[in-house]
């Protein structure tokens, strides 16, 4: 081996040294959050946030993918609704575990391709006359190093989603009741 090929392994040796030790660095838990106040009461909210029959109305992935399909359990309202997909990027499981018309919704969400499950919240928050929507996601990526530079990416790649969601969700609370 010629010293320009020793040179090339060291300094390959050493970039995925560094990768790792950063990897080893980052955070291994993600978070992403978004809000929206909404003119309407909570209980008005959860009849379509505890209803998956009602999430293609109001949630982003439904518009994003034609080619997903889904298959709604025998539960489709409150603790123990369950909904399964496919679709050409994969597909996944979603299962409420929270359904309380004053508090919130809780689901958790497993995704296929080995990524790791997810827990997702949409809370909320009494106003004066109207009712602040907080739609969050956390997870943790354990030791899996590139998880941990995926992480970085969580928040730009979500955010917009959640965003997005809450405002058609807005427009449909607030056309369809008072």
């Amino acid at each position: 081996m010629g010293p320009v090929m020793k040179l090339v392994g060291i300094g390959i040796l050493a970039a995925t040294l560094v990768v790792v030790i950063i990897g080893l660095l980052l955070p291994s838990q993600y978070s992403v959050q978004r809000e929206l106040v909404i003119n309407t009461t909570p209980e008005r909210i959860h009849e379509f946030t505890s209803d998956l029959e009602t999430w293609p109305s109001w949630t982003p992935w439904f518009k994003d993918d034609p080619t997903l399909e889904i298959t709604l359990g025998s539960i489709t309202q409150g603790v123990g609704a369950s909904q399964e997909w496919e679709a050409k990027k994969g597909g996944g499981r979603l299962t409420i575990t929270r359904s309380e018309p004053d508090w919130g919704v809780s689901y958790d969400m497993d995704l296929s391709k080995g990524r790791p499950q997810s827990t997702y919240i949409m809370r909320y928050e009494v106003m004066s006359d109207s009712t602040k929507v907080v739609w969050g996601m956390s997870g943790d990526m354990g030791w899996n190093i590139m998880g941990r530079f995926f992480n970085l990416l969580m928040d730009p790649m979500v955010g917009p989603m959640f965003d997005d969601g809450l405002t058609r969700l807005k427009m449909l609370a607030e056309k369809s009741g008072t």
